[in-house]
């Protein structure tokens, strides 16, 4: 599910809809979620994995899954397929902040780039492409997780390099990128793993979880926001909501708890008890030697 930058209360889900077979199907809201439009883009069987928004024009909308890639030119009104160039399923997108023109797709046989809005696609390397992200800092800089570690590019996708050192499982699932500071890679059944990027600092691998799991339900949420946690020892915790800006909007709790499991319940207020709007906030977890954030769709 991905926002319209511009409105918030425009919304876009992907996935797909049984009609004698799974069938890929982007819906649209207008309304917060209130009413819904659907647009089946596949009548085979497909389904839509990765969703995106061109941050500097909302009319540019992309989708992409199992059977290819997809864009809209006028705010998902129409569809066409655009995989000229393009194989395997696409698990994920990325666009360049720079030129919205430029984007990435993340597919099962390799990282593909396009110059043209996704009209055309080549194959720039990598294979079994589950994420891959852009570092804003520097723009030409990728990283792609897949099914044997993360790679990089510093050339915008023209060289790769692999960088798995102390990663325990090499298929990487997901891929979060911290500013400047830290590479996030979350792998299948060896929690998530970490890498310094910092100018000067030593790049080393950290397994953060499993210390902390922290997860937000319902998504998105009509009034109360259930906050699940789980920590694995001891530990000072400050459990907050923020808005997009970085503000703080609630803190729900500061203590020190021990292991175990534990449950909040957030009402959509602020920390004058008044209710805020709608839109997107995160939820975030500190403790001692760790930070989890985790988003929150609110819908009114």
């Amino acid at each position: 599910m991905v926002f319209d930058p511009s409105n918030n209360l425009v919304l876009y889900s992907g996935g797909h809809v049984y009609v004698a077979t799974y069938n890929m199907a982007i819906s649209k809201t207008t309304d917060g979620g209130t009413s819904w439009t659907r647009d089946t883009l596949e009548t085979s069987y497909s389904t839509c994995n990765a969703l995106r928004v061109d941050p500097s024009n909302s009319n540019m909308v992309y989708a992409g899954g199992y059977t290819g890639f997809y864009r809209s030119t006028n705010a998902g009104a129409t569809w066409a397929q655009s995989s000229a160039g393009l194989s395997g399923t696409v698990n994920d997108i990325a666009i360049d902040p720079l030129t919205s023109s430029t984007l990435y797709a993340a597919t099962s046989n390799g990282v593909h780039k396009s110059t043209n809005s996704g009209m055309s696609w080549s194959d720039v390397g990598c294979s079994g492409v589950n994420s891959i992200v852009i570092d804003v800092t520097t723009i030409t800089t990728i990283y792609a997780g897949t099914s044997s570690g993360v790679y990089f590019s510093t050339n915008g996708g023209s060289n790769w390099t692999a960088m798995n050192e102390g990663l325990l499982m090499t298929n990487v699932t997901s891929l979060g990128l911290y500013h400047d500071n830290y590479l996030y890679a979350g792998t299948d059944g060896a929690g998530m793993w970490r890498w310094t990027l910092n100018v000067g600092a030593e790049e080393r691998y950290e397994k953060t979880v499993p210390i902390m799991i922290l997860a937000c339900y319902p998504k998105p949420a009509r009034g109360n926001v259930t906050i699940c946690y789980t920590l694995s020892k001891e530990l000072v915790t400050d459990l907050s909501v923020y808005d997009v800006q970085g503000r703080l909007v609630a803190q729900l709790a500061r203590e020190r708890q021990a292991a175990g499991d534990y449950s909040v319940i957030w009402h959509g207020q602020d920390a004058r008890e008044n209710a805020v709007s709608s839109g997107i906030y995160f939820c975030k977890l500190v403790t001692d030697d760790a930070i989890a954030i985790e988003k929150i769709i609110l819908l009114k």
